[in-house]
Protein backbone atom coordinates (compact mmCIF):
# COMPACT_ATOMS: atom_id res chain seq x y z
CA UNK A 1 0.00 0.00 0.00
CA UNK A 2 1.32 3.46 -0.88
CA UNK A 3 -0.35 6.78 -0.10
CA UNK A 4 1.00 10.22 -1.02
CA UNK A 5 -0.43 13.65 -0.21
CA UNK A 6 0.89 17.07 -1.07
CA UNK A 7 -0.01 20.73 -1.06
CA UNK A 8 0.99 22.80 -4.08
CA UNK A 9 1.22 26.55 -4.53
CA UNK A 10 2.36 28.03 -7.84
CA UNK A 11 2.40 31.82 -7.94
CA UNK A 12 0.93 33.69 -10.95
CA UNK A 13 4.37 34.14 -12.56
CA UNK A 14 5.48 30.52 -12.09
CA UNK A 15 6.60 28.66 -15.23
CA UNK A 16 6.89 24.89 -15.02
CA UNK A 17 9.72 22.99 -16.62
CA UNK A 18 8.53 21.10 -19.74
CA UNK A 19 5.01 22.67 -19.40
CA UNK A 20 3.95 20.02 -16.89
CA UNK A 21 0.15 19.99 -16.68
CA UNK A 22 0.14 19.28 -12.95
CA UNK A 23 2.03 22.49 -12.23
CA UNK A 24 0.02 25.32 -13.78
CA UNK A 25 0.77 28.85 -12.59
CA UNK A 26 -1.65 30.86 -10.42
CA UNK A 27 -3.06 27.83 -8.59
CA UNK A 28 -2.90 26.26 -5.17
CA UNK A 29 -4.43 23.23 -3.54
CA UNK A 30 -3.80 19.61 -2.70
CA UNK A 31 -3.48 16.23 -4.32
CA UNK A 32 -3.63 12.78 -2.85
CA UNK A 33 -2.95 9.36 -4.35
CA UNK A 34 -3.38 5.85 -3.05
CA UNK A 35 -2.08 2.66 -4.61
CA UNK A 36 -2.50 -0.92 -3.49
CA UNK A 37 -0.90 -4.12 -4.78
CA UNK A 38 -3.62 -6.75 -4.53
CA UNK A 39 -1.26 -9.43 -5.84
CA UNK A 40 2.37 -8.27 -5.94
CA UNK A 41 3.57 -7.66 -9.52
CA UNK A 42 0.29 -9.13 -10.88
CA UNK A 43 -2.70 -6.98 -9.90
CA UNK A 44 -2.88 -3.45 -8.49
CA UNK A 45 -5.34 -0.59 -8.17
CA UNK A 46 -5.09 3.12 -7.50
CA UNK A 47 -7.04 6.31 -6.83
CA UNK A 48 -5.96 9.92 -7.40
CA UNK A 49 -7.66 13.22 -6.45
CA UNK A 50 -6.49 16.79 -7.04
CA UNK A 51 -8.26 20.07 -6.28
CA UNK A 52 -6.68 23.40 -7.18
CA UNK A 53 -8.00 26.97 -6.99
CA UNK A 54 -6.80 30.14 -8.64
CA UNK A 55 -4.67 32.31 -6.36
CA UNK A 56 -5.81 35.43 -8.20
CA UNK A 57 -8.97 35.57 -10.29
CA UNK A 58 -8.37 36.21 -13.97
CA UNK A 59 -11.55 38.33 -13.90
CA UNK A 60 -10.06 41.63 -12.77
CA UNK A 61 -13.45 43.31 -12.23
CA UNK A 62 -14.50 40.56 -9.77
CA UNK A 63 -11.34 39.37 -7.96
CA UNK A 64 -13.34 37.21 -5.53
CA UNK A 65 -14.58 34.93 -8.35
CA UNK A 66 -11.87 32.30 -8.44
CA UNK A 67 -11.94 29.17 -10.58
CA UNK A 68 -11.57 25.66 -9.09
CA UNK A 69 -10.11 22.68 -10.94
CA UNK A 70 -10.79 19.10 -9.84
CA UNK A 71 -9.43 15.77 -11.09
CA UNK A 72 -10.33 12.28 -9.90
CA UNK A 73 -8.89 9.10 -11.37
CA UNK A 74 -9.46 5.38 -10.76
CA UNK A 75 -7.21 2.77 -12.29
CA UNK A 76 -6.11 -0.82 -12.27
CA UNK A 77 -3.23 -2.81 -13.70
CA UNK A 78 -3.03 -6.53 -14.34
CA UNK A 79 -0.18 -8.73 -15.58
CA UNK A 80 -1.89 -11.97 -16.69
CA UNK A 81 1.26 -13.49 -18.17
CA UNK A 82 4.97 -12.71 -17.92
CA UNK A 83 6.04 -9.66 -19.97
CA UNK A 84 2.45 -8.59 -20.79
CA UNK A 85 0.37 -6.08 -18.84
CA UNK A 86 -2.97 -4.32 -19.19
CA UNK A 87 -3.72 -0.98 -17.56
CA UNK A 88 -7.13 0.70 -17.49
CA UNK A 89 -8.20 3.98 -15.97
CA UNK A 90 -11.09 6.41 -15.76
CA UNK A 91 -10.39 10.13 -15.32
CA UNK A 92 -12.91 12.87 -14.58
CA UNK A 93 -11.79 16.49 -14.71
CA UNK A 94 -13.96 19.54 -14.07
CA UNK A 95 -13.64 23.26 -13.56
CA UNK A 96 -16.02 25.75 -12.05
CA UNK A 97 -16.06 29.46 -11.32
CA UNK A 98 -17.19 30.43 -7.81
CA UNK A 99 -20.45 32.31 -7.52
CA UNK A 100 -21.33 34.65 -4.69
CA UNK A 101 -24.06 32.24 -3.58
CA UNK A 102 -21.73 29.39 -2.65
CA UNK A 103 -20.22 26.43 -4.49
CA UNK A 104 -20.73 27.73 -8.01
CA UNK A 105 -21.63 25.76 -11.09
CA UNK A 106 -19.60 23.34 -13.18
CA UNK A 107 -18.33 25.12 -16.28
CA UNK A 108 -16.92 22.09 -18.07
CA UNK A 109 -16.12 18.42 -17.62
CA UNK A 110 -13.86 15.99 -19.40
CA UNK A 111 -14.19 12.25 -18.98
CA UNK A 112 -11.50 9.94 -20.25
CA UNK A 113 -11.29 6.15 -20.46
CA UNK A 114 -7.81 4.79 -21.09
CA UNK A 115 -6.61 1.26 -21.86
CA UNK A 116 -2.96 0.30 -22.43
CA UNK A 117 -1.65 -3.10 -23.53
CA UNK A 118 2.11 -3.41 -23.03
CA UNK A 119 4.42 -6.21 -24.08
CA UNK A 120 7.99 -6.10 -22.72
CA UNK A 121 10.04 -7.25 -25.69
CA UNK A 122 13.33 -7.20 -23.80
CA UNK A 123 14.66 -5.95 -20.48
CA UNK A 124 14.57 -2.24 -21.47
CA UNK A 125 12.25 -2.37 -24.52
CA UNK A 126 8.48 -2.47 -24.77
CA UNK A 127 5.69 -2.24 -27.31
CA UNK A 128 2.50 -0.50 -26.14
CA UNK A 129 -0.91 -0.23 -27.79
CA UNK A 130 -2.99 2.59 -26.29
CA UNK A 131 -6.65 3.49 -26.62
CA UNK A 132 -8.23 6.64 -25.17
CA UNK A 133 -11.83 7.84 -25.32
CA UNK A 134 -12.44 11.49 -24.40
CA UNK A 135 -15.79 13.18 -23.82
CA UNK A 136 -15.52 16.94 -23.20
CA UNK A 137 -18.57 19.03 -22.28
CA UNK A 138 -18.45 22.81 -21.91
CA UNK A 139 -21.57 24.36 -20.36
CA UNK A 140 -20.37 27.91 -21.01
CA UNK A 141 -19.55 27.42 -24.70
CA UNK A 142 -21.25 24.31 -26.15
CA UNK A 143 -19.40 24.86 -29.45
CA UNK A 144 -16.34 23.53 -27.57
CA UNK A 145 -17.97 20.14 -26.88
CA UNK A 146 -16.21 17.19 -28.46
CA UNK A 147 -15.64 13.45 -28.31
CA UNK A 148 -12.49 11.72 -29.46
CA UNK A 149 -11.20 8.19 -29.93
CA UNK A 150 -7.41 8.09 -29.94
CA UNK A 151 -5.33 5.02 -30.65
CA UNK A 152 -1.57 4.88 -30.71
CA UNK A 153 1.30 2.43 -30.83
CA UNK A 154 4.50 3.20 -28.99
CA UNK A 155 7.79 1.34 -29.06
CA UNK A 156 10.34 2.39 -26.45
CA UNK A 157 13.81 1.26 -25.68
CA UNK A 158 16.60 2.37 -23.40
CA UNK A 159 20.31 2.05 -24.10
Amino acid sequence: MLMKASYMRMNPKYKSLYNALSYTSNRHGFRISYGYDIIKDKLSTGVFYKRLTELESIIKSEPELKKRFSTVSLGTSITPIKHFSIRASYILQSSQRDERSGWGKIDNTMQSINVDFTYNVARESSLTFKYRYINHRDKVNTASDYQANITSVLFSTQF
